[in-house]
């Protein structure tokens, strides 16, 4: 089954105007007709060497950005071209990891406030549930407790990327979770 497919996705910037004397506008094209398709229970990497345009790929993805063209199907349903008050509910189901875990963690936030931020960003929950539920996580990823008071430059890479795909994961339906609100 298909949960992600994205067709034809072209993304450019406009670094320079153009001007009424003849100057031509300069523009930066980031993606030039991009396609990708992530399958149910496989695992897919976006691969490129730097500035190749994967941040912004996975920005359209997930529709922090919009595509200036392409259409991006979740679940079978076209996505790119919703309201983003729809768009909003949608992207609970995405979650992204980067390539480094440190950039991607506030350095200035401790692991809990990094962990529990999808939530409060999302309305989802209490205190008290999103902390259960951030202790719930961290064990999906093989961490303990007494993580979330440390911050990020306190850990390892990898320990740092672990913590990264359970920030991805703080959205994900679980039925033994504490949250009061489901994001499906």
């Amino acid at each position: 089954m298909t949960l992600l497919e994205a067709n034809n996705l072209h993304k450019h910037y406009l670094l320079e105007a153009g001007s009424m004397f003849g100057r031509k506008p300069k523009t930066l094209h980031v993606t030039n007709n991009v396609s990708i398709k992530v399958e149910s229970g496989k695992t897919t990497a976006i691969v490129g060497e730097s500035g190749s345009g994967k941040s912004t790929l996975g920005r359209m993805l997930s529709m922090l950005e919009r595509p200036d063209s392409g259409d991006i199907f979740l679940a079978g349903q076209e996505v790119s071209r919703l309201p983003s008050h729809m768009q909003r509910r949608l992207r609970q189901r995405i979650g992204l990891v980067f390539q480094d875990p440190y950039s991607a963690l506030n350095p200035r936030m401790p692991i809990l406030s990094s962990l529990i931020e999808p939530m409060k960003v999302n309305g989802i929950g209490n205190k008290q549930s999103q902390r259960a539920r951030a202790i719930e996580v961290l064990g999906w990823v093989g961490m303990r407790e007494d993580v979330l008071t440390r911050y990020p430059h306190e850990f390892s890479g990898g320990q740092r990327q672990r913590i990264a795909i359970a920030r991805a994961l703080m959205l994900r339906l679980n039925l033994s979770s504490p949250m009061n609100h489901s994001p499906h």
